[in-house]
Order: C-alpha cells, then structure tokens, then sequence
C-alpha cells in the first residue's frame, strides 16, 4: 500500500538515487511511525491513513532527503499533528474518547493481556499531549531533546509533561 503512494508521489524525472533515498527512509521509519500512530489514535485504521498522509508529506518535503535535515522528528511531528487533527475530526463524528488501540500479533503474545489493556485503558484517558509524551519517549524511546524537537517544544515543557503524565497513568494504574 504505502509502496503505491511512494509510486505516485515521486516524480518521474526525480533520480533513482532519491526515489531509493526517500523508499529506504519509509522502510526505517514505517513502523515504529505506524505503532507510534495505533496508540495515540487507538484506530489501526485510522493510523494507517494517517501514515499514509505523513509520508506524502514527506515526498513533496523540500529539503527532506538532505543530509542536515532531520528526517525522523519531521515524521514523528507530522505525523502527531495530523494524528490530533484526525482524532478532532473523529471526535466531531463520534462524540466518543477513542477506543484503545490494539497491539499488533507478535506484541500481543509477549505482553500480558490483563496489563496491556489496563495500560491502554490509562493511556486512552490521557489527553492528546500527555499521551503524545508518554509514547514518544516510553515507547519510541526518544530522548528529551529528540521530543522537544519533534514536538517544537522547549525541554522544560516536556519534562512537566512527562512528569504529569506519568502520574496521571500511575493514579490511573492503582
């Protein structure tokens, strides 16, 4: 699916070179940028469309192949805005909080199913930016720097973020 719109985006007279550059850059971020999306949308779906809509983004990027552009907290902050931006839209159809989100198969065996549902639960009640916190650096496990520039935030402001948020899930969690 996403190689379709990696086929429709790229321009034909772009060289191979970048046509392989912009492919390899899908290939490495695809999924964590998809689990990253699942959990904070907590709509598999959704999140797919979602990704799919970041990476157009990105294909019509200027600049986004250079060497000094930072490719992985462009996504990540694409991606959480467009994100916020679909859960406004389902939210106005709905008038619901979003289900949690479902952990792909090779996750689901791993995790016990009693506490990954009671996480999902805490985490679904978080709002939009806690909850956004809380995935980028637990479970992307993005520096402080790395979310501050993904988010375009200073690094005090996602230090208090994070550290409401974790109390937040821990009250939630007892």
């Amino acid at each position: 699916m996403l190689e379709l719109v990696i086929d429709l985006l790229m321009d034909t007279t772009v060289d191979n070179a970048r046509s392989e550059a912009f492919e390899q850059v899908v290939t490495a971020t695809r999924r964590p940028l998809l689990l990253f999306l699942v959990r904070l949308l907590g709509d598999p779906e959704e999140a797919l469309d979602v990704l799919q809509e970041t990476f157009a983004r990105a294909a019509t990027q200027r600049g986004f192949l250079d060497d000094d552009f930072n490719r992985t907290a462009w996504l990540y902050r694409v991606a959480g805005n467009l994100g916020k931006s679909t859960l406004r839209r389902l939210k106005r159809m709905l008038r619901l909080s979003p289900a949690p989100a479902e952990v792909p198969a090779p996750l689901e065996r791993i995790l016990d199913n009693e506490k990954r549902v009671k996480v999902q639960n805490a985490l679904a009640r978080l709002d939009f930016g806690h909850r956004q916190v809380i995935l980028l650096r637990f479970y992307l496990d993005l520096s402080y720097s790395e979310i501050a520039e993904v988010l375009s935030v200073p690094i005090g402001t996602v230090m208090s973020r994070l550290n409401r948020a974790k109390a937040q899930l821990e009250r939630s969690l007892r």
